[in-house]
C-alpha cells in the first residue's frame, strides 16, 4: 500500500422488507460502490479487502454484525474513507445516523455516498446527511406501517402469512397460500389417527422414523440454505397433533382465526386426538 493511499471499507446491507428489488444485492451495491471509488480516486485508494455485508438485517438497529465491525474499523484508525451505495443502507434511524457521523467525525473518516456524491464534510452537508436520515427513518415507518397493514389485511380474508410451512402443505408460489402435499397430507392423517387411538408420541415418532417418513424441509429463499428433513420428535409430534391448520384454522395467539386453505382433517378427528 502506498503511504498516501487512502483505505477505504465498502458497507452493504440487504433490506429485509424488499428481497426482490435488484439494488438490494450485496453483491450489487458492492460492485457499484467499487466502481464508484476506481472512478473517483483510481490509484490513491485501497479497498482494506474485507466484505461488510449485512444480508437479511434492519436498518432499524445497529446490532447488526456487520455494522459492528465498522464501527470497530472506523474507532481503530484502520479505515479513512467508508463508501455505501445510498444513507439507507447504512441505517434507517435517525439518532443512529447522528451517532454514526459523530463517531466518523471524531476518527476523521469520510463517509462516501455512491448515490450522492457531492455530499462531502462540511457543516452545510452534515446538515443534509441528517435530513437525508430523518427521511430513511420516515421511510422505514411507512414501509412498517404498510407492512402491519398488509398482514392485517391477509388475516382477515383468512389467507396464509410468511413463515415457516406445516407438514402435510406446500406453498403456492403464485399465490403464495397453502396448498395440500398428498404424500405428507396422507401422513398427517395416520398421525391423528394414531393419537385418538392413544398411541402417545413418543411412539408414533418411532413408528414415523420405522417408515422412513421425514419432517418437513424447508429451503430459505435468501441463502438457499435448507433445515428440516430429520427423524420426528415426540415434541414434534405434539406440535403437529396441536396445529390447527390442519381443520383449515390458524393459530392466532390463544385463539384461532379461519383461513382459506382445504383442511386436511375434520375438526372431530382434532379433538379426538387431543382427548
Amino acid at each position: 500500500m502506498e503511504i498516501n493511499s487512502r483505505r477505504y471499507a465498502i458497507y452493504t446491507r440487504q433490506s429485509v422488507e424488499s428481497p426482490e428489488a435488484t439494488l438490494s444485492s450485496c453483491d450489487v451495491q458492492f460492485f457499484i460502490c467499487q466502481d464508484f471509488m476506481q472512478g473517483r480516486d483510481g490509484p490513491n485508494c485501497e479497498w482494506i479487502g474485507e466484505r461488510l455485508d449485512d444480508d437479511g438485517h434492519s436498518g432499524a438497529t445497529l446490532k447488526r454484525p456487520s455494522v459492528k465491525r465498522l464501527m470497530a474499523l472506523v474507532t481503530s484508525g484502520l479505515v479513512d474513507q467508508v463508501v455505501i451505495y445510498r444513507l439507507d443502507r447504512l441505517t434507517r434511524s435517525l439518532s443512529d445516523s447522528v451517532a454514526i457521523f459523530e463517531a466518523f467525525q471524531k476518527a476523521s473518516v469520510e463517509l462516501l455516498i455512491v448515490t450522492a456524491p457531492e455530499i462531502a464534510s462540511s457543516a452545510s452537508d452534515r446538515l443534509v446527511l441528517n435530513l437525508m436520515g430523518v427521511f430513511a427513518e420516515f421511510e422505514r415507518d411507512m414501509i412498517r406501517s404498510r407492512l402491519a397493514d398488509s398482514r392485517d389485511e391477509l388475516r382477515r380474508h383468512g389467507r396464509h402469512l410468511a413463515g415457516k410451512t406445516s407438514y402435510g402443505y406446500d406453498v403456492d408460489p403464485r399465490t403464495r397460500q397453502l396448498i395440500v402435499n398428498p404424500v405428507e397430507a396422507g401422513h398427517v392423517r395416520i398421525f391423528f389417527t394414531m393419537a385418538a387411538g392413544g398411541t402417545p408420541p413418543t411412539e408414533i415418532a418411532a413408528i414415523a422414523n420405522q417408515r422412513g417418513w421425514k419432517t418437513k424441509t424447508t429451503t430459505a429463499w435468501r441463502s438457499g440454505r435448507k433445515t428440516g428433513g430429520g427423524p420426528w420428535t415426540p415434541r414434534q409430534v405434539l406440535d403437529l397433533l396441536g396445529n390447527p391448520v390442519y381443520v383449515g384454522a390458524f393459530a392466532a395467539g390463544a385463539e384461532t382465526r379461519p383461513g382459506i386453505h382445504e383442511a386436511i382433517i375434520t375438526a372431530k378427528d382434532f379433538a379426538a386426538a387431543e382427548s
